[in-house]
């Protein structure tokens, strides 16, 4: 049985994107370490496995490209990462899969998918979704459809009844032990393209050390979808390190993407042992964290094993607004972190948003007064954007995911809002507004990031003016 896992194109390569003359703004993941990890177990489940990343740019297909595949590797399943940015082409990919060959099963599955799972089963293209966590809800699924059985008793699934309704089975347990994974199958892909472009810090390559979360902040989909914080052992990540370095010479340094790679501080103490006693703290590696969970310890633990740079959700320069979103932390403690990394010369990437519910012209006035007390290396800066299954779509119900559109941002794309993707709208203030306030903020941290990369900017100016002023422009103006 041949299965083929496909992150679809970027909405720019179809209607009405496609004939616009700017295009929306891209989000570029990187390898598709999701789809990696199904791949691992299916291929260690004797199934013939394939990956296909139609949105990774250096090779970025259009979906007549993405069909050319499909018809050269002729699955019997396809299972189609649906992330909302993707809604409308993951839709459009499915549509014309089941016109080229109506026998291949189509399966749906990521963050989007779990909860917009009902709506989606209204199409026909779709014969059934994966609900949260997918290794081995896709591989009982896929061994129920390769011996042609029954599915009702696969666990974590929707699919239609024989009336045409959608159906939920019993939610599938959270993998517990996270070792017992395989490694993500990335020799799949041409996975030294992904080295070559991946990465702040150069040549960096994606691991997941954890799933889920310690918190559940109201604008996030990610720790409603993997549930509660679980950690990879030490051990196992060290291995995994060790295994890309064999087999992937040219990695450079290292991207954790985990939600909060910090939410054990045993665990990152002996994480960061490790990487030392085994002299991989050559490696620079960036993680992301809770300001409530650096101290002076933690800090002196990361830089020795290499850590250059940590990710900080602060969101919001009002306590009221962190207070509206359960973001949990203080001002203070946003202060703190950023100054003992400071200490320890690690870089802060902090990041913003504006439009949280209760959010006002002064709430916003606020955070621009804290990002510039605050002094990070480098701030990033959107609206709140409504995701399926978050708090904010509590607040404000999205009639129809696949439907929903903001028209204006087809002919006038912004850095910081996506037209597929909704905004919250707090009273008084409007998407344009909230967008204008974002260029506001990013305006303000020209003079910070000159300072702070000056001489990258001027290394890429003497190499190509036209090219780096570009780059600075959409960097921090938000202006494509």
């Amino acid at each position: 049985m041949r299965v083929m896992l496909v992150l679809p194109p970027d909405v720019r390569c179809i209607e009405p994107f496609r004939s616009s003359p700017k295009k929306p703004p891209l989000l570029d993941w990187g390898f598709p370490i999701g789809l990696g990890y199904i791949a691992a177990v299916l291929k260690q489940n004797g199934f013939t496995v394939s990956i296909l990343d139609g949105s990774f740019f250096d090779w970025r297909l259009s979906m007549d490209g993405v069909i050319a595949e499909v018809k050269r590797f002729k699955p019997d399943v396809i299972g189609i990462s649906c992330l909302t940015h993707l809604l409308k082409s993951s839709l459009e990919l499915a549509a014309r899969i089941k016109q080229y060959n109506k026998g291949i099963k189509v399966i749906f599955g990521g963050p989007h998918a779990t909860y917009d799972y009902a709506d989606l089963l209204s199409l026909e293209c779709i014969d059934y979704v994966v609900i949260g966590e997918g290794e081995y809800t896709f591989l009982e699924l896929c061994k129920k459809i390769k011996g042609r059985e029954p599915v009702e008793g696969v666990r974590g699934i929707a699919y239609r009844n024989e009336a045409g309704r959608p159906l939920k089975t019993e939610p599938r347990p959270l993998i517990e032990n996270l070792d017992s994974l395989p490694f993500p199958a990335r020799e799949l892909l041409d996975f030294n393209r992904y080295i070559q472009f991946f990465g702040i810090l150069g040549r960096s390559v994606s691991i997941v050390s954890s799933r889920g979360c310690t918190n559940r902040c109201a604008f996030c989909a990610s720790a409603h979808l993997f549930g509660r914080w679980r950690p990879r052992s030490p051990e196992n990540i060290i291995a995994e390190i060790k295994w890309i370095i064999g087999n992937y010479p040219g990695a450079g340094s290292f991207t954790f993407m985990d939600d909060d790679f910090t939410g054990d501080k045993q665990r990152t103490l002996r994480l960061c042992a490790l990487l030392r006693a085994e002299g991989l703290h050559r490696y620079k590696w960036m993680c992301q964290s809770r300001v409530d969970q650096i101290d002076e310890e933690v800090a002196r633990a990361l830089k020795t094993a290499g850590c250059a740079m940590v990710f900080l959700g602060i969101e919001s320069g009002s306590p009221e607004i962190l207070g509206n979103i359960n973001k949990r932390i203080t001002l203070e403690q946003a202060r703190k972190a950023v100054s003992i990394l400071s200490v320890e010369k690690i870089d802060t990437y902090a990041f913003f948003m504006v439009g949280h519910p209760g959010e006002t012209r002064q709430t916003i006035q606020a955070t621009r007064r804290f990002i510039r007390e605050l002094k990070p290396s480098e701030a990033g800066i959107s609206i709140a954007w409504v995701y399926p299954g978050t708090r904010l779509e509590q607040l404000q119900p999205v009639k129809s995911w696949r439907q929903y559109l903001y028209e204006p941002e087809i002919s006038r794309p912004s850095l910081f809002a996506h037209p597929c993707i909704p905004s919250f709208i707090p009273d008084g203030l409007t998407r344009e507004a909230l967008k204008q306030a974002c260029f506001e903020l990013r305006r303000g941290l020209i003079p910070l990031y000159l300072y702070r990369r000056a001489r990258d900017f001027t290394r890429r100016f003497i190499s190509n003016p036209g090219k780096a002023v570009s780059r600075l422009r959409g960097n921090l103006l938000g202006r494509n």
